[in-house]
């Protein structure tokens, strides 16, 4: 049926056809998959838990692991003065300590224990704890379920049908070239790098709903009627490491560079005694405003 159709079309036209025809598909399956998900969204009840999600639990399902969660409330503990940078880049308690939550006093319970440490060691023992454990275990069920309902997989299947066909209008081409002795590179090149494309985004829809469409709904919906303004960890949901303390950054990159730190204690004479004082609000590593 389309042997008439691909000897009239010469190159470079055919290319042009082809990548016009993949991105207008591309462009309608997003505006589909949307729809589609936004429609699953809506059969969930009005006073299901999926409208009743903490920050933590939103962190894990927009960034895939419970570390970024950690990392958030860490940083909390180092803004209000509970937890201390140190100089060589390890990590203590101050003396004065401010707890939010149960997942805030199992770090200061576990930093306590541990002493001064290194960061990587203190995030290592904290991804064991029930605490944490527990939201990962939660919504990696909610992911699950999303993820084997009918809705999903019927997308899924749909989404797979259109990039098979146009991957096979591609194939049927390089075909036609081949018995013909024609030139087939660019065709080639360009099927080749469309499968990686369709396996790459067939991966991403089956986590779509868990890391866009669910935090944008809290994002435009509900946390617009919260008052959110003062809380540390949705404001951490909400612009992600923009809100983290500079003196941070390098600990959660493992990036021990002296000239990527601004802490308390980068003088020895200020390392412990500026912790819970008055003058440590004024430097990033230990609890500025």
């Amino acid at each position: 049926m389309l042997k008439p159709v691909y000897f009239s079309i010469k190159n470079p036209d055919f290319i042009l056809l082809y990548l016009g025809l993949i991105i207008i598909s591309v462009v309608f399956l997003q505006w589909f998959n949307g729809r589609k998900f936004q429609k699953t969204i809506n059969l969930f009840h009005q006073d299901s838990f999926v409208f009743d999600l903490n920050s933590y639990e939103l962190i894990y399902l927009k960034n895939g692991n419970i570390s970024s969660a950690i990392n958030g409330s860490i940083c909390e503990l180092i803004d209000n003065g509970s937890i201390k940078i140190n100089a060589d880049k390890t990590i203590s308690t101050c003396e004065l300590t401010v707890i939010q939550s149960r997942e805030q006093q199992q770090i200061m319970d576990l930093l306590n224990q541990l002493g001064k440490t290194s960061y990587s060691n203190f995030l290592a023992q904290l991804l064991l704890k029930p605490v944490f454990l527990n939201i990962a275990k939660s919504m990696n069920s909610l992911k699950k379920y999303v993820t084997r309902s009918k809705i999903l997989s019927n997308l899924f299947v749909l989404n797979f049908i259109v990039f098979l066909s146009l991957i096979m209008f591609g194939f049927l081409r390089i075909a036609t070239g081949i018995l013909h002795e024609k030139p087939i590179f660019q065709i080639s090149f360009i099927v080749i790098l469309l499968t990686f494309f369709m396996i790459g985004y067939l991966f991403r829809l089956t986590n779509l709903f868990n890391i866009k469409f669910l935090p944008d709904v809290y994002k435009k919906v509900i946390l617009t009627k919260k008052e959110i303004k003062d809380d540390w960890q949705w404001n951490y949901f909400l612009m992600g490491t923009a809100v983290l303390t500079t003196s941070f950054i390098p600990l959660t990159h493992r990036n021990i560079s002296d000239g990527s730190s601004n802490t308390c204690g980068t003088s020895s004479s200020s390392s412990y005694s500026s912790c819970g004082g008055s003058s440590c609000s004024s430097c990033g590593g230990c609890g500025g405003d």
